[in-house]
């Protein structure tokens, strides 16, 4: 979300949904200007301490509707992992334990097994718009990297947005520990800083050499990590008639000059997309005028959503509507933003909702808006940025109970990637003429790449601008962070170390995830790599002292592994399989 990031101007969580604030009166101020909602009053912090959630196994619960005998199983980390308990030491070794995540018509693939690929994710960017400047960004300092990638592994996340980086920095060792952590990102290349991003009002004013270059460097910088996702093109640009008119002919000529840049000058064909804000009356239209053609076509769709508050239902919060405006749309469409505070304290049922048949046919998961507590006062963990220590809300907590429950069988269409490891750009279907659009002015014609643009996209980004041209990190790296780390209880957590995913030869999927807490069961289903699936429970108990342990297994793949003094405490298993059975 971010305000000042990716222009932001509005959320829909202290007003009434579905409606645009009055705009500013100075542009500048408008797309930069922080909400000025104020924060949440501060919950009550007696809550279960850290413990790993009880997966909920009767999956039928979650839907009103189970009409088919195809069952998806899908994967927090679309990966076959094996679990590698940490040494005494605390030190891993980064290997690529990710595949990189490819789209094929209106769905995410695992590149390497093919299977369909969803996002359960959380926004993150802590320090919020006032804390981009130079030299420093969200992904830049490995403890602060690994005490979070340790939060998001018990929280049972597989995906993180980050609204912004400075790309002469380098990000090698926190892509890495997210790698090792199963951890994918999504990037915004736009940022607040001048220069840096879009005028939604005067865009031509914007779309500069100066500012492509800055997004070639950020696509430099981050095109070689295998856990880079895909980037955003832009965030919530369209949010009124007047953006509406300017802006979606430059948001298609920034797609297109970022994807022709990567074509050129990284691996792989990186998706490139759009985070649209919350707003019935533009969101469809821009949609689909962003995934047309084969001129700066979208590969995926954000969209920002914040219109189920507490106890809503499918129906009442509108999300039946929304699912349904998308039902047939070419591409992968994903909520980029979720998770409304009109209600608190939160209790993220929407959560069952997107996991569920009701959505997974249209929609690919989303990310919960967000990590740390910002001014807005959406954040579900807080930080004191002047020891960098971090205090779990109650709403961590919330969050990681619904986060544990999705199920891992979905009814649903047996879906796998068709055809080999080809990730090329694929046309998008064809646009109709720009009066077929009511509320956008969805014109074809876009503006020629300016400046020196068409030379970077040739000859890519010149050496002495001392961009960090990132690469995956394969040395031995602390899996534990220093920095200290507060329960809901308000028990200092004791066992910080993340547990690194490695491909298992066997392609059986095994993990467990460190904790300073006692016990926990967990139903686990996975797949070896050409076989059946297979599924059983695991439980296990432990120390916070990390002397002592104990496994019980059944016959599925998915088990716990013991833990030897002073190796970290092991403490539940998390899902990660994929397949489809029938």
């Amino acid at each position: 979300m971010i305000n000042q990031l990716l222009q932001r101007s509005h959320r829909p969580s202290r007003r009434s949904r579905g409606t645009v604030p009055p705009k500013h009166n100075s542009t500048q101020d408008d797309q930069h200007a922080h909400r000025t909602t104020a924060r949440r009053p501060a919950q009550p912090t007696k809550a279960t301490p850290l413990t790993p959630m009880t997966h909920r196994q009767d999956t039928t619960q979650l839907s009103e509707h189970t009409p088919s005998l195809l069952f998806l199983r899908f994967s927090l980390f679309s990966m076959r992992f094996s679990l590698l308990a940490a040494a005494a030491t605390g030190l891993l070794t980064v290997a690529s334990a990710l595949n990189p995540i490819v789209v094929q018509d209106r769905y995410l693939y695992d590149s390497v097994t093919n299977e369909r690929f969803f996002m359960v994710g959380v926004d993150y960017q802590p320090g919020g718009a006032a804390a981009v400047t130079s030299g420093s960004d969200p992904l830049s300092d490995p403890d602060i990297c690994r005490r979070d990638a340790y939060l998001f592994q018990q929280l049972g996340v597989n995906t993180i947005r980050v609204y912004s980086i400075d790309p002469t920095i380098s990000h090698d060792e926190c892509f890495g520990i997210l790698n090792a952590a199963g951890i994918y990102v999504v990037l915004d290349v736009n940022s607040p800083l001048e220069g840096q991003h879009l005028n939604r009002y005067e865009p031509w004013t914007t779309y500069t050499g100066p500012y492509m270059e800055h997004v070639f460097s950020v696509i430099e910088a981050t095109s070689g990590y295998p856990n880079l996702l895909g980037y955003f093109a832009g965030n919530e640009v369209v949010n009124d008639e007047e953006s509406a008119e300017f802006s979606p002919r430059y948001l298609k000529a920034v797609t297109r000059d970022m994807k022709s840049y990567i074509s050129n000058h990284a691996s792989r064909d990186i998706p490139v997309g759009y985070s649209a804000a919350d707003d019935l009356k533009y969101r469809v239209e821009l949609a689909e005028y962003l995934a047309c053609g084969d001129d700066g076509n979208a590969d995926f769709f954000g969209v920002n959503s914040y219109s189920w508050c507490g106890t809503q239902t499918f129906q009442s919060s509108g999300y039946d509507k929304l699912t349904a405006a998308f039902d047939n749309f070419t591409i992968p469409v994903f909520f980029s933003e979720y998770g409304c505070i009109e209600v608190t304290p939160r209790i993220f049922q929407e959560v069952e909702a997107l996991y569920t048949t009701n959505m997974t046919s249209v929609f690919s998961g989303g990310l919960i808006y967000e990590f740390s507590m910002e001014e807005n006062g959406y954040g579900i963990v807080e930080i004191d940025h002047d020891d960098e220590s971090l205090t779990l809300l109650p709403d961590y907590e919330a969050l990681r109970t619904r986060y544990a429950a999705v199920p891992t069988a979905v009814p649903g269409p047996a879906l796998t990637r068709s055809g080999g490891s080809s990730n090329a750009y694929a046309t998008g279907p064809t646009c109709p003429d720009a009066g077929a659009y009511t509320n956008i002015n969805g014109t074809t014609s876009l503006p020629a790449a300016v400046d020196n643009v068409p030379d970077l996209i040739a000859d890519g980004i010149p050496t002495d601008l001392n961009i960090w041209r990132g690469r995956p990190v394969i040395t031995d790296m602390d899996t534990e962070t220093t920095l200290r780390i507060v329960g809901v209880d308000g028990g200092e957590v004791q066992q910080k170390a993340l547990v690194r995913l490695s491909e298992d030869p066997e392609g059986a999927v095994e993990l467990a995830v460190a904790s300073s807490v006692a016990t926990a069961s967990r139903t686990a289903t996975a797949t070896r790599s050409g076989a059946s699936s297979s599924s059983g429970t695991a439980s296990a108990t432990s120390t916070a002292s990390g002397g002592s342990s104990s496994e019980t297994t059944t016959s599925g793949a998915m088990k716990m592994l013991g833990a030897g003094a002073g190796a970290g405490v092991l403490a539940a298993a998390v899902v990660v399989g994929v397949a489809v059975v029938m």
